[in-house]
């Protein structure tokens, strides 16, 4: 019985010791005497369970002496908590964890900074190269989009790649064509940043740009700026630079700088191209007072450069010849200063001074050469006479070859005061040669005229019709195509000087050319209409076209029936004007408001036609009607207006 009872305590010791290895409870931090009080107290455990000890006296008597134990309660260690169960939504243990925030210092920041700016970064084989950047901003200009040539360096910089000098310089040149200016310079700033060796052509964009820019004060700082850099970096001015100064000074009204720098092109023995020689015509133009004296001085030089003339020569020419005067200026001042000639001097002929040397007729010259000079013919003798032929330059210029003996004379006085400008008010071409001269001039110089070169001839031939329609002639005969403006022209030219019946006409050659009228077309016939019954055909004509009344043909209308002192037409069209909802401005308000205090004057001085019947009833309506009209059309400040005029009439 006793070694039954040994065999299975033995297995619950042996029990309980492998359950130590394998405990909850933290053996290891306890001393190792806890091991058989640990068994033991397993024992005891299961030997309650099994009810196998007894309780009683007898039955621990009979235990054997080495299964004695102690009868103290063992020392349990305590139990470990168990942890809680982790979050689904956390990564790690640490996330719970809070730390103070320090600030940064100024070498953390800027990497902190850099860090951000950081993107990854494309491989080679998936970024453009640099030939195929330039291609795409190359594709963009042609096609006129600017603003994605420009982001194209901005995804060059974006794929950590470095813009080349050669698209800056693509994006420069685009932008000068523009007149940009200040694009021009901040890529230019940025050329200078990254320390690009800036070639020449750059410099000639931005002088370019200056040139094309509408606004002349920045155009001219941002000159000066360029040029000093220039000077600064010891960079020569080319032939194109040159061109571009004299280009930008000329449109900007700075004809004296143009010319400083045309001098300094001929000391350094650079070719001058008739690019330069427009950008100096294109100066002298903007000075009203004296520029056709500057114009042919310069189509002089040119001639005398051998520089051959374009077609935007010719318009300027023709344009100076209609806005500009010769000023206070004589004809030694309209010559260039000349080892060989001077001019050539002809008499009972019209003058040349677009030949070089030029042909004059009694005018004042310092160098005369009268030896052995042969008449030129077919020059025009007669003012206003069309017909006849002019000489070309070569032969004057084969001409000029044969004068080999130099008289010197001074002139009298009586030629020295000649007035070029009353001259040339009598007849614009009269002092070039004439209207065919001219054609052979072109001609000669292989220059094909546009529309634009004959509307600027148009309005400078003599005042006849013979004039007017050799210049129509030569249209048809070179097949140059003429448009509307070219037409209506003809027609104010013609209304201006009386010949309104010829004006009219000048419609059937619109419809012959199949064009059709447009409202400038309106606004020049109205000046031809004499009665009221011409202006309302012409209202109705304009009503069954599809065009409507505007101002311009309101106060050529007005102004004849004003002459005419028409109160019926001028009520009439003042209604047409409030049912057509014309937009007048202040000067055809004030040009009633004129109308209005003659008329009263006359009825104050009683003069002869204001006593009669129907002036008393015709003006009396426009009166009372004319002040409702006037607040009806949108003007303002009525009552004031007419106190101030009865105060004037006190």
């Amino acid at each position: 019985m006793m070694s039954t009872k040994f065999g299975f305590y033995s297995r619950i010791i042996k029990l309980a010791t492998k359950t130590y290895s394998h405990s909850k409870y933290d053996f290891k931090l306890q001393n190792s005497s806890h091991l058989p009080l640990a068994c033991i107290y397993t024992l005891r455990k299961s030997s309650q369970k099994t009810h196998i000890l007894s309780t009683t006296n007898d039955a621990q008597s009979q235990v054997s002496p080495s299964l004695k134990y102690s009868t103290k309660p063992i020392q349990v260690p305590p139990l470990m908590p168990e942890p809680p169960p982790p979050e689904t939504d956390v990564f790690g243990s640490l996330g719970g964890l809070k730390y103070e925030k320090v600030e940064l210092d100024e070498e953390e920041l800027k990497e902190e900074e850099r860090l951000k700016n950081i993107h990854g970064k494309v491989p080679r084989k998936f970024k453009p190269t640099p030939g195929q950047y330039a291609k795409m901003i190359k594709t963009y200009v042609e096609k006129g989009d600017l603003k994605s040539a420009e982001e194209v360096i901005e995804e060059c910089k974006r794929n950590r790649d470095k813009p080349t000098d050669y698209m800056f310089s693509l994006l420069i040149r685009t932008f000068a064509i523009q007149g940009d200016i200040k694009k021009c310079y901040k890529y230019f700033s940025e050329m200078k940043a990254r320390q690009y060796k800036i070639k020449p052509n750059v410099f000639t964009s931005l002088f370019n740009a200056c040139a094309n820019s509408p606004e002349s004060d920045k155009a001219l700082n941002y000159l000066e700026r360029v040029q000093s850099y220039m000077n600064y970096k010891n960079v020569p001015l080319g032939h194109a630079h040159y061109n571009c100064l004299v280009k930008a000074y000329g449109r900007h009204n700075k004809l004296e700088m143009s010319y400083k720098i045309l001098e300094e092109m001929m000391q350094k023995k650079l070719k001058i191209g008739i690019s330069t020689i427009n950008s100096l015509m294109y100066a002298a133009n903007s000075d009203k007072e004296s520029g056709l004296k500057h114009v042919l001085r310069i189509w002089q030089m040119m001639r005398h450069q051998r520089v051959p003339p374009d077609i935007f020569s010719y318009n300027l020419l023709f344009r100076a010849i209609r806005d500009c005067k010769f000023g206070n200026s004589t004809v030694n001042e309209l010559l260039l200063e000349s080892k060989e000639h001077n001019a050539i001097i002809v008499n009972n002929n019209r003058p040349d001074l677009l030949l070089y040397p030029p042909i004059l007729s009694d005018l004042p010259l310092e160098n005369i050469h009268r030896k052995d000079v042969p008449k030129i013919e077919g020059l025009i003798s007669a003012p206003k006479d069309e017909s006849s032929t002019s000489t070309h330059s070569e032969s004057s210029d084969s001409t000029v070859s044969d004068v080999t003996d130099d008289y010197k004379e001074p002139l009298p006085a009586s030629i020295t005061s000649l007035d070029l400008d009353a001259i040339l008010k009598q007849n614009k071409l009269i002092l070039f040669g004439g209207l065919e001269s001219l054609f052979e001039k072109m001609k000669n110089d292989r220059i094909e005229p546009t529309v634009k070169t004959l509307t600027y001839l148009i309005e400078i031939v003599p005042d006849s019709t013979t004039a007017e329609e050799m210049v129509i002639r030569y249209a048809k005969k070179n097949k140059i195509p003429l448009d509307v403006d070219f037409f209506n022209m003809l027609i104010k030219k013609r209304c201006i000087r009386g010949s309104k019946a010829a004006a009219k006409t000048v419609v059937d050659e619109i419809h012959k050319a199949d064009l059709k009228p447009n409202i400038v077309t309106y606004g020049v016939l109205a000046l031809s209409c004499s009665t009221s019954k011409e202006s309302r055909d012409l209202l109705s004509t304009m009503k069954s076209t599809g065009h409507t009344i505007n101002k311009y043909v309101a106060d050529a209308l007005l102004n004849n029936a004003f002459y005419k002192l028409d109160f019926g037409f001028i009520l009439e069209l003042m209604e047409h004007m409030r049912w057509e909802r014309v937009r007048l401005d202040e000067e055809t308000f004030e040009k009633l408001d004129q109308f209005q205090k003659k008329m009263s004057e006359l009825i104050i001085s009683k003069h002869r036609y204001a006593q009669t019947e129907r002036f008393k009833l015709g003006f009396s309506k426009f009166n009372m009607r004319y002040k409702s009209w006037q607040e009806q059309m949108g003007r303002k400040i009525v009552a004031e207006r007419d106190y101030k005029m009865e105060t004037e009439q006190k």
